[in-house]
């Protein structure tokens, strides 16, 4: 079980002991009740897997789960939808709903790594300026999830060195 899944996991039993504790008449130290996460898209995956573990483990619990864009979590959670754990994939979004007064705090539980994929038959992609050959697509996340701002960043700065031609920034998928 990687970090982030055990954080998870310890994240959500706390919430369920904060907001639900053993209200069903379970032995004391037992969890039970239903908590509701708000998840980035990004983690849909690994965050439905823990979640049905976390039940499984923990009989009596229901993990309700609402994946969105990060933004998109913060306006709901700021206008008052309510959320027992909002799980991030931008820093600024966590600011902005604990900004408004709407949660008790963060933690870091994961990061991001930038990579680059090439098809395996695909031209090799070695270098920044291997990008800027002929036949060669880019695509990025969009420019408002965390990854294509991290994305469009990175290559502005080797944009800036004359590593990759400027005109490259913004094409990515479904961009001009």
């Amino acid at each position: 079980m990687g970090r982030a899944t055990v954080f998870f996991a310890l994240l959500v039993g706390a919430a369920l002991s904060a907001c639900c504790g053993n209200g069903s008449g379970g032995a004391p130290g037992t969890i039970d009740g239903e908590i509701t996460v708000f998840a980035a898209s990004s983690l849909s995956e690994a965050f439905k897997e823990v979640g049905a573990a976390f039940e499984k483990a923990n009989p009596g619990t229901r993990v309700t789960f609402n994946f969105a864009a990060s933004s998109a979590l913060a306006v709901q959670i700021n206008e008052g939808a309510p959320a027992d754990v909002f799980a991030s994939a931008d820093t600024a979004q966590m600011k902005n709903v604990n900004d408004q007064g709407n949660a008790e705090g963060s933690a870091v539980f994961a990061t991001n790594t930038p990579v680059v994929v090439v098809p395996k038959d695909g031209k090799a992609v070695a270098t920044f300026a291997d990008i800027a050959k002929p036949g060669i697509k880019l695509v990025l996340a969009g420019k408002d999830v965390p990854i294509g701002r991290y994305a469009r960043r990175v290559l502005a700065k080797a944009s800036g060195t004359g590593g990759v031609s400027p005109g490259l920034l913004g094409q990515g998928a479904g961009e001009p």
